[in-house]
């Protein structure tokens, strides 16, 4: 029988992507927060957080992933429209960047100035 998911605190850390559930697929952890310091070790580490308002953060590690690489990307016309007409409008946030530590630090301030919940 499989375990649920594990339930993080302010402790900074995630279990190993092998306890990740199969139903529903990937569901690796409940909780934590999304400061700079754990999206940067979650982005490190294959695992990203997915969830809607009203529900605690789900922290996600799929087995299957894709990698873009940059040079390799080629945005579809309706990214490009989207970046053109959108991206500038709260609450939408757009972040293109090669570092990653200056991407969650630039999500989470971005969250923070638009009032977007950071627990």
């Amino acid at each position: 029988m499989q375990q649920g998911p594990t339930l993080l605190d302010r402790e900074l850390w995630f279990p190993a992507h092998d306890s990740a559930l199969t139903v529903p697929e990937g569901l690796l952890a409940i909780g934590g927060d999304l400061s700079p310091a754990r999206l940067l070790l979650a982005y490190e580490n294959g695992i990203f957080p997915w969830f809607e308002d009203g529900q605690p953060i789900l922290w996600w590690s799929p087995p299957i992933r894709a990698i873009v690489l940059p040079e390799n990307f080629v945005p579809s016309r309706s990214l490009k429209n989207y970046c053109a007409t959108r991206a500038t409008r709260p609450p939408s946030i757009l972040i293109l960047s090669e570092s990653l530590e200056a991407a969650a630090t630039t999500v989470w301030t971005m969250a923070k100035k638009h009032g977007l919940p950071i627990p």
